[in-house]
């Protein structure tokens, strides 16, 4: 059907960025940039999605450039993951906060939501490629279970890290921590 189709090449374009980061992680085009226009961008884009959620999305972003050496749209589409999840995976009429900080010699983003949250004993494991907490919910989402395994294997490309810290039935916050420019 349509639909399986549609999935397929879902899952085909996921592999292929997963793919393209592990192998190459090197074939990222390096450039300054401003983290603050790459989370404005992701939120405006998933501004329609969250709206018609009925899901609030807050940003608190500084007045000073946050600039890092890395690749816009990998890092793009890093944020735009994780927003899309704490959007997909929200309660009703929940809320999404972005933060942009720095801290100490690296640019942090947190992405919090006040979803469904994530068992401890699942929490190492959502980063892995194709595993996902529900299963039923994440595939009627739409979901290839990839998305965290891209934004993992982007921030270490860029030289950072990916955690997450979660409470089942509060919410969870992922973190993307990456080196400022020297």
């Amino acid at each position: 059907t349509m639909n399986q189709t549609l999935r397929l090449s879902t899952i085909v374009s996921d592999l292929l960025a997963l793919s393209r980061i592990e192998s190459a992680g090197l074939d990222f085009i390096r450039a300054p940039l401003d983290l603050r226009d790459v989370v404005t961008t992701s939120m405006q884009v998933l501004l329609p999605i969250s709206e018609k959620k009925n899901i609030l999305i807050e940003s608190r972003v500084p007045d000073k450039p946050v600039e890092v050496q890395g690749d816009r749209e990998a890092l793009f589409q890093s944020v735009n993951n994780l927003l899309d999840n704490a959007i997909k995976y929200n309660s009703e009429k929940g809320t999404v906060t972005l933060y942009l900080y720095i801290d100490g010699e690296n640019a942090v983003i947190n992405v919090e939501d006040t979803g469904i949250g994530i068992e401890p004993m699942e929490q190492h494991r959502i980063f892995e490629r194709f595993y996902r907490v529900d299963k039923a919910r994440s595939r009627q989402l739409g979901g290839t279970g990839l998305g965290l395994s891209i934004v993992k294997h982007t921030a270490l490309a860029h030289g950072g890290h990916l955690s997450v810290e979660s409470i089942p039935g509060t919410g969870s916050t992922f973190q993307i921590s990456i080196p400022l420019i020297k």
